[in-house]
């Protein structure tokens, strides 16, 4: 199987992550028609042209001017502003304040301007969490730093690009105006509750676990060490009506499952040390509605819990090492989520985040850096609109957190944050590709690869991957039918990738991918029969 590149998909995405409208589910607000100099002109596009010289490494140069098809500006700092917002000449820091309006920080908007009219000036970008007062932005700062944005800051801050805030003043462009909102679309239907395998690696044990739900209830385990053969499967009790969520912790070795029993709390069993499965007990008395997530925090030592209550509500547990549980927390109350949520751990900036589909269909995160507070929800790219459950998945080889989700018209589309910059918008993976039920992916640090798996509706499992700058295509991966959602491993001790799946005749079947090579053919686990619905 050939490894191929995805430089247009990232190219695309690098533009509409600051906004401009891409292929979309629903219907949108049309694009707006470019600006004129010195005329009206939308957040979006002050946005799309500040891009622009991003993209292009444009250097400082005072003396220096750029004509390209943004008409001729000054390489410097107000420039850069005077480019962005479209107007007839080149200001400074001085004369911004005669085409805009002061205004106070508090009421920063995308496309606005912080000026230090002595000295310095940069176009702001939004806000990632106003009520923390972090936000990001764009600026020409010196000759030694070229064009960069969206970069990350926060307003409390005693220095903002080498000067002290209380310098600068809040300026909103006279001719910006709002871009118009999108047209909503029908909340989705909430989708069934899934049934499928749920998987996990044991480093310590060089063992890959397979875990699911019997048409009994109780949840079943079976394990391969060193890619030897597949044990039976083994039962762990309990009665529950979601499918598992796993989790390793390496710091105490301890593998740990997670489901929702027919009472709707979560209950969760252990194993230390390959030692035999702990008794199920409950953590809290909340009530959900679908399957867990779960997450180990190296920067606490803690595992992170996450669920969907009966209610709606996204709810949140952790346990740190040597401790017990803590209780169920709500992450903000005023929003309603459907389906399972996802959340990964990104080692580059410490944090854990966490996604979920709101009942309106469109995605959410919130994220918690250090062991902070989790910051409020924010919505990714609001003209899609999406059903089932969300997966994530963190790229080590270039710092990229991704979410993958299947939309109302069953495409499934992605979004990417690299280095902690905003989320891009959704990009989708191939409109004549049609999927059921949730995706999956899962990270190949053999080959450097995003392994992303999905149902389609004909029940045949599909397989793309992005490497080095692009996506392949869809690949079917045989014809055997299958239900649910697929689970997929990486496996460092052979470099092996793996994929489980339900068969919709309830047989748990898995395939693999060595060092890059073609995928296997299937191979059941056993002929147990397990809870497909």
């Amino acid at each position: 199987m050939s490894r191929v590149s995805r430089a247009a998909a990232r190219s695309l995405a690098t533009l509409v992550a600051v906004g401009v409208s891409a292929t979309m589910f629903t219907a949108a607000a049309p694009a707006q028609a470019a600006s004129t100099a010195g005329g009206t002109i939308t957040r979006n596009e002050v946005l799309a042209r500040a891009q622009s010289w991003v993209d292009e490494g444009v250097p400082y140069n005072q003396s220096g001017y750029k004509t390209d098809a943004n008409g001729t500006y000054r390489e410097d700092c107000s420039g850069y502003v005077s480019m962005a917002w479209h107007l007839t000449d080149s200001l400074n820091t001085m004369t911004l304040p005669n085409v805009s309006t002061q205004i106070s920080f508090s009421q920063l908007k995308p496309g606005d301007a912080l000026d230090f009219t002595a000295d310095h000036t940069f176009l702001f970008a939004g806000w990632t969490n106003q009520s923390t007062g972090d936000f990001t932005y764009y600026a020409e700062s010196n000759s030694h730093n070229p064009t960069h944005g969206p970069t990350r800051a926060n307003i409390n801050n005693s220095m903002l690009e080498g000067w002290p805030t209380g310098n600068y003043i809040g300026l909103r462009y006279n001719n910006i105006t709002d871009d118009p909102a999108p047209t909503p679309a029908p909340a989705p239907a909430p989708a069934p509750v899934e049934f499928a395998a749920q998987s996990l690696y044991n480093p310590d044990t060089a063992t890959a676990e397979a875990f699911t739900v019997g048409t009994n209830g109780a949840i079943y385990h079976a394990y391969s060490t060193n890619s030897g053969a597949w044990s039976s499967w083994t039962s762990l009790g309990g009665t529950f009506k979601s499918k598992p969520a796993v989790v390793y912790n390496p710091d105490t070795k301890t593998e740990e499952v997670f489901a929702v029993a027919t009472d709707g709390k979560i209950y969760h069993s252990y194993s230390t040390n390959a030692a035999p499965w702990s008794a199920w007990n409950a953590i809290g008395t909340y009530t959900f509605s679908d399957s867990p997530s779960a997450v180990y925090n190296p920067a606490t030592k803690s595992i992170e819990l996450f669920g969907t209550g009966t209610d709606g509500r996204l709810n949140h547990a952790y346990y740190t090492n040597g401790t017990t549980w803590s209780d169920w927390t709500t992450l903000n109350g005023s929003y309603s989520f459907a389906g399972s949520p996802a959340v990964i751990f990104e080692p580059s900036t410490n944090t854990a985040e966490v996604f979920a589909i709101g009942t309106d269909g469109v995605m959410n995160h919130a994220y918690s850096t250090n062991g902070s507070p989790w910051s409020a929800w924010t919505q990714i790219d609001t003209s899609f609109r999406f059903t089932g459950s969300p997966s994530a998945v963190y790229n080590t080889s270039n710092n990229t957190a991704e979410v993958f989700a299947n939309g109302t018209d069953g495409v499934m589309s992605h979004a990417y944050s690299t280095n902690a910059a905003p989320w891009s918008t959704w990009s989708t993976l191939d409109s004549g590709y049609h999927f059921k039920g949730s995706p999956n992916a899962v990270y190949n640090a053999g080959v450097n690869s995003v392994e992303v798996f999905g149902v389609g509706t004909d029940g045949v499992l599909n397989h793309k991957y992005y490497n080095n700058g692009t996506w392949s295509a869809w690949n079917s991966m045989g014809n055997w039918k299958f239900t649910g959602t697929p689970s997929a491993v990486y496996e460092p001790n052979t470099n092996t990738a793996e994929v489980f799946a339900l068969g919709t005749n309830g047989v748990i079947s898995h395939a693999y991918s060595t060092n890059g090579s073609p995928w296997s053919t299937w191979y059941t686990i056993n002929s147990d029969t397990f809870k497909t619905s």
